[in-house]
């Protein structure tokens, strides 16, 4: 057997099992609930996921894109920067997040 064929059958069965997924899929989900439940979870995620997912996505943007220019321009002392941020995120959100909830709720929001 060519070795391009042994390479390229596997990447073909591949391809050819996540169609026959996404068909499968797509039958599967309702018309229009799709977006919703996808973007923000059917509005069935508590608080505690919300602040979770904020949280992970800071760290991850801090550690890879932003953090190391910050500690070679400033040096150690930003981490006291990314506190005050990742505080300001849990403030916010508590005195703004149940009105935004409800907002979006009413006008059927899939993203703010």
């Amino acid at each position: 057997m060519n070795g391009n064929l042994m390479v390229l059958l596997p990447l073909l069965g591949f391809m050819a099992a996540m169609l026959a997924l996404g068909i499968y899929v797509r039958r599967q989900s309702h018309a229009g609930g799709f977006l919703s439940g996808y973007f923000v979870g059917g509005q069935t995620l508590g608080a505690f996921v919300l602040a979770m997912t904020m949280v992970a996505t800071y760290s991850s943007v801090s550690s890879f894109v932003g953090g190391p220019g910050m500690a070679y321009e400033i040096g150690f002392g930003w981490i006291y920067m990314a506190v005050i941020q990742t505080m300001t995120i849990f403030l916010v959100l508590g005195i703004f997040g149940k009105k935004v909830a409800r907002l979006a709720r009413r006008i059927h929001a899939v993203t703010i």
